[in-house]
């Protein structure tokens, strides 16, 4: 019996002994009394928080700039927003009265200049009474961030599942992963525009334009071969965030299904864009069986294998098919999953309920 070439193809893997050998450095290095004492440190600020928010509401839930477009479903807490470049050293010295007692949710993207996180180490050091969660949508690559950021947090959210155990030794307070959720649109947004998302035109060409990153060689090669077959999808440049957001709605809304290509094998934010504005997502293989999606209508999730990226016109007649089929009532089905289960609200509020177990707080009306 052939073994379709598989083992040929084993043989022929470039270092083979790298797993293993990380694995082992990676056991050796965890096992410094440092990582104990870090450990120690962190629990001394965690028991001190929880004697400054026990049983009390928290004066406010301040939120991030990249977040801007979401607000914490349930919350009976004021809200307010953090400005672009808030994170510096120079602001410390007054962070501590602003954000004294309160509850602070930022995403990764706002914490480094040019890669340093040096600005929000220095406010999360001058702020004791403050509850700083940690949303990293880069855990699965970045790592020279992600390290920083997990040690200097009071709770860590990784948005991926990749190195979990590794920032598990850096962050005592760790969720499980968080995956990202629709946070170009606010909710209320996309309410309003909902009746377009039913009647808009739409393309039988998939939608998979991504931005080309450098390290990521076998993501480009893929849209590479996927591209001259759509011309929606290939590269794209960073004017995308420029649009606005009726702009960036309608450019989604314009096609029946969208072709993802992720960086390594996390769960792309765009999967619940596709699906909050009423496309069918087209995914790896790879991802068939997260739980993140196992509760989706088996025909509002398609998966791609490696034959599908070579010959990937029948995939997408199949995804065009089924759209046809649901029309209307899958539209709105999708738009409601993911707005109900993926939104940003939704997980900002699955990241509250996270540290009021640890910390005792009252936030929930």
């Amino acid at each position: 019996m052939s073994d379709f070439g598989i083992s040929a193809c084993y043989g022929q893997l470039p270092g083979a002994a790298f797993p293993a050998g990380m694995m082992e450095q990676t056991v050796q290095l965890y096992q410094h009394d440092a990582f104990f004492h870090l450990a120690l440190a962190k629990n001394r600020r965690r028991k001190h928080l929880q004697e400054v928010f026990a049983d009390v509401r928290p004066e406010k839930v301040w939120i991030s700039n990249n977040l801007r477009h979401l607000a914490p479903r349930g919350t009976g807490l004021p809200c307010d927003y953090l400005e672009r470049g808030y994170f510096s050293p120079e602001r410390a010295a007054t962070a501590s009265g602003q954000l004294a007692r309160s509850i602070v949710i930022v995403n990764n993207n706002d914490l480094h200049q040019g890669g340093d996180p040096a600005g929000f180490v220095a406010v999360f050091n001058a702020c004791p009474e403050t509850i700083f969660i940690v949303w990293d949508w880069d855990n699965h690559h970045w790592l020279g961030l992600s390290v920083p950021l997990a040690v200097h947090s009071d709770l860590y959210a990784p948005t991926h599942h990749e190195n979990h155990f590794l920032l598990s030794r850096y962050a005592v307070n760790i969720t499980d992963s968080v995956a990202a959720g629709v946070a170009q649109w606010t909710a209320p947004f996309l309410e309003q525009h909902r009746s377009e998302l039913v009647s808009a035109e739409r393309s039988n060409q998939p939608l998979g334009k991504h931005i080309p990153y450098g390290p990521f060689q076998y993501r480009n090669r893929v849209v590479a071969t996927l591209s001259p077959h759509f011309a929606s999808v290939g590269f794209s440049s960073h004017q995308f965030h420029e649009m606005t957001e009726l702009q960036k709605m309608q450019e989604w809304a314009a096609h029946k299904s969208h072709w993802i290509v992720p960086v390594l094998n996390d769960i792309p934010i765009r999967v619940f864009d596709a699906l909050a504005t009423g496309g069918i997502p087209l995914i790896p293989d790879t991802l068939r069986f997260t739980h993140w999606l196992a509760d989706a209508h088996r025909d509002d999730v398609l998966y791609y294998a490696a034959d599908d990226i070579v010959q990937p016109a029948a995939l997408v007649q199949r995804a065009c098919e089924l759209f046809d089929r649901h029309g209307e009532r899958g539209i709105i089905r999708r738009h409601e999953y993911a707005m109900d289960r993926h939104h940003g609200d939704v997980r900002l509020a699955s990241m509250l309920d996270a540290a009021a177990s640890l910390y005792g707080f009252l936030w929930r009306v």
